[in-house]
């Protein structure tokens, strides 16, 4: 085996995570702290957009950057999704169904925009997401719920020096990278600085419900099948 490289297997789950919040915290929490590790480093409080901020990932992403030090603002639709965005620790709440939604979000960020924004949607949401970007700043889109790849003009990008990343755009990561991600996220929730919001379980034999459920986006948090 190569020097520094471990052994792939089994991650154990750490004392006092329960086993629904660990399965919750597998698949989403790697994919929310893969975008979050982008954040701005520094002494400063930096404003960061979260947006599909209810979902499974976003939800852990909100609280992963507000455990970084960062002012969170969450995008989501439809006040039960905003309050959960709220108690889960951001500073503001948006709904991106509502018209100038943008405009909010710069506004709350003393007008520059946000230093750090993540696109978990893709498509028409995460290019407004782009929008709210400040220039200078960094953009980073991880999802495709919206049927599509986010699309943001190289030259737009370049004009306003901010830094486009599709962490979707190489494929599948890096083992190693996961397990590391994973290792960290578990330990996270064990220590009660995050936790997933598991906001419907169901049974196996159900799963075509559960389905029909995120689809229709009826969801908020993470839906779990239990066994």
């Amino acid at each position: 085996m190569a020097e520094g490289r471990r052994p792939h297997g089994p991650v154990p789950v750490p004392d006092g995570l329960g086993l629904r919040e660990a399965a919750a915290l597998v698949t989403d929490g790697v994919t929310a702290l893969r975008p979050a590790r982008h954040a701005p480093a520094g002494d400063g409080r930096p404003w960061v957009l979260v947006a599909a901020a209810a979902g499974g990932a976003g939800s852990l992403a909100v609280q992963i950057l507000r455990d970084a030090g960062a002012r969170v603002i969450a995008a989501a639709r439809g006040e039960p999704k905003l309050r959960l965005v709220r108690e889960l620790g951001a500073e503001v709440a948006v709904d991106y169904s509502e018209e100038g939604w943008v405009d909010r979000v710069r506004e709350a960020t003393g007008g520059n925009g946000v230093e750090l924004a993540l696109d978990g949607a893709g498509a028409a949401l995460g290019e407004q997401v782009f929008e709210t970007v400040a220039d200078g700043g960094r953009f980073v889109t991880y999802g495709t719920s919206g049927g599509r790849f986010t699309e943001i003009d190289p030259e737009v990008a370049e004009q306003r020096q901010i830094e486009v990343i599709n962490e979707l755009a190489d494929g599948t990561p890096d083992p190693e990278l996961v397990r590391t991600l994973l290792e960290r996220v578990l330990g996270l929730g064990a220590a009660g600085r995050i936790r997933p919001a598991i906001g419907a379980t169901f049974p196996l034999a159900d799963a075509a419900a559960a389905h029909a459920s995120l689809a229709e986006r009826a969801t908020v948090g993470k839906s779990l099948l239990l066994v």
